[in-house]
């Protein structure tokens, strides 16, 4: 049994907004977690144009039903996503969770573009070319150094 300390939970910080980054814990997530991360995300989404960055390092995945429920998150959403939500990047290194992501993938093609990285910065500098693109920022920058 997991301890309140190894309690997984998934960490949404928006403080770097139009960068959201999600960062997806060590311990496996429970249906609550994902229900709760949904939740946040539809709180987060009318904010206008912004761009996510997961974090799945440390990640153990998502088993069948979660993945299910975050297919059918994207689909119920995908109005609300799409113009929104302009790009994901996922940093997994563990082929297992490159596969886990596919799979959710084919389950709902999601309203926004998505890529998968093996390291930080360079999704970064991806999700900074997209923002630009969009004309959210003026110039090409850091997302950490960002006006908002």
């Amino acid at each position: 049994m997991l301890s309140w300390g190894d309690m997984a939970r998934v960490l949404i910080d928006d403080s770097q907004w139009p960068l959201v980054l999600i960062t997806w814990p060590e311990h496996p997530v429970t249906d609550e977690d994902v229900d709760v991360f949904v939740a946040e995300r539809r709180k987060q989404v009318p904010r206008g144009k912004h761009v996510t960055l997961h974090l799945t390092e440390g990640g153990s995945g998502l088993r069948s039903r979660q993945r299910r429920r975050m297919a059918e998150y994207l689909r119920e959403d995908a109005e609300l996503v799409r113009g929104r939500l302009l790009a994901s990047a996922l940093v997994a290194r563990n082929p297992v969770i490159r596969g886990m992501i596919t799979a959710l993938s084919w389950l709902t093609s999601p309203p926004f573009t998505q890529r998968v990285f093996a390291d930080r910065a360079s999704a970064e500098a991806w999700l900074s070319e997209v923002l630009v693109e969009a004309g959210v920022w003026s110039a090409p920058s850091d997302p950490r150094q960002a006006s908002r």
